[in-house]
């Protein structure tokens, strides 16, 4: 993967961590949400809480789509046949991710989040509840997906010198 590509890959990952964590700073203070706070959430915080259901689903789409095999690729790890689980299992055994599963509960939780359930604001309060906490373990699978992405080109040409 040529190094204009990887360079693209990261800045846009780096706008989607931006707009996460400006929603979960700003939702901060209202978590954790019960069914009367959802049925009673301001303009503002119905709009954060829709940012960060957002955010939330692009950043996992855009690591799943993109950013997992470019680091894969880079590690020499890739292969067309690899199923999201084999992919997970090999970032966890390089300690890029904590728990392979996780990535199957967080893809599991954005099913849940792309539907509206506004007749349900228990549902709706029991997954924020779970998207807020996973967003930050997002983050930090992000963060351990750059690192690896930023630094590779550089111990590229480092073993070529």
């Amino acid at each position: 993967m040529n190094e204009n590509k990887i360079k693209s890959l990261i800045e846009i990952a780096r706008i989607h961590e931006s707009h996460l964590l400006y929603a979960l700073n700003n939702l901060a203070a209202i978590f954790p949400l019960t069914e009367e706070k959802v049925t009673h959430l301001t303009k503002q915080e119905f709009l954060l809480v829709d940012f960060l259901v957002n955010r939330f689903c692009r950043l996992q789409d855009f690591m799943g789509s993109n950013l997992i095999n470019a680091v894969l690729i880079q590690m020499n790890e890739f292969a067309d046949d690899l199923t999201m689980i084999d992919k997970m299992n090999k970032l966890e055994k390089f300690h890029l991710i904590r728990d392979a599963g996780l990535w199957k509960e967080m893809r599991k939780l954005r099913n849940h989040l792309i539907h509206e359930y506004p007749d349900h604001p228990e549902l709706v309060a029991m997954f924020l509840n779970r998207a807020y906490p996973l967003s930050f373990e997002l983050l930090e699978i992000l963060n351990n997906l750059l690192k690896k992405l930023e630094s590779s080109p550089a111990q590229i040409k480092k073993s070529v010198l």
